[in-house]
């Protein structure tokens, strides 16, 4: 008993005399650590697990909307959205670049519907479907998609059917313009009467008048 307290105190000896020769740095897994650390960690098949708490047990500690300048960069891993977070004046804060559901997130995209890709609070477009997704919950399933476009249409052939096109019109004869009919609903041949018709002036053309009885030259603007 005796030799195990005693082994125990040169222990924690040599631990203290350890840190006063690094001048207040401690060390885990290496000898030298950084001078301008106050614990520097090194390691190459192990990481730093920091305290999981979910959002309820995060927010037993400090609540938005409260100043706690005591706990300032306290950082947290909120096992409820899969992210870390970190106290910032006042208030949680999701450390950027990892989604969830707090101020980082992305909008991905692919030609199929989601499926593993992405974290929470992520967005996703299906560009094959223009279809929107998102956010991604925090159990990592997507809600429904919204369609981008609107259920409506472009007729195409309504389009087609509409357009003036050379196959659409009748042949004239000599003489003729192609003008509109006095309705202004389609278009025809309109015989000249080259012996009444005046000649024009630069920059005109030749159209029908304001009833679509006649001819006359049109400037243009």
């Amino acid at each position: 008993m005796v030799r195990n307290l005693f082994l125990s105190f040169i222990f924690l000896l040599t631990v203290c005399l350890n840190l006063q020769a690094q001048e207040g740095s401690l060390g885990i897994g290496t000898a030298n650590p950084n001078p301008k650390a106050a614990v520097d960690i090194s390691s190459t098949s192990k990481g730093l697990l920091i305290p999981r708490l979910t959002e309820a047990q995060r927010d037993a500690i400090a609540t938005n909307g409260v100043s706690q300048p005591d706990i300032e960069g306290m950082i947290i891993y909120n096992k409820d959205r899969m992210a870390a977070d970190i106290w910032l004046k006042d208030k949680w804060v999701r450390l950027p670049g990892q989604g969830g559901s707090g101020t980082s997130t992305a909008i991905l995209n692919g030609t199929t519907d989601p499926g593993a890709i992405g974290n929470p609070g992520d967005y996703y477009i299906n560009t094959s479907t223009t279809t929107f997704f998102g956010p991604k919950a925090a159990d990592g399933t997507w809600p429904p998609g919204v369609p981008l476009v609107g259920p409506g249409s472009v007729n195409t052939t309504n389009i087609a059917n509409s357009a003036v096109t050379v196959e659409k019109i009748q042949q004239g004869a000599a003489n003729q313009v192609l003008t509109t009919n006095a309705a202004g609903t389609a278009v025809e041949w309109a015989t000249l009467n080259l012996n009444t018709l005046q000649p024009g002036t630069a920059n005109q053309v030749l159209t029908t008048n304001a009833a679509g009885t006649g001819v006359e030259w049109a400037t243009l603007n």
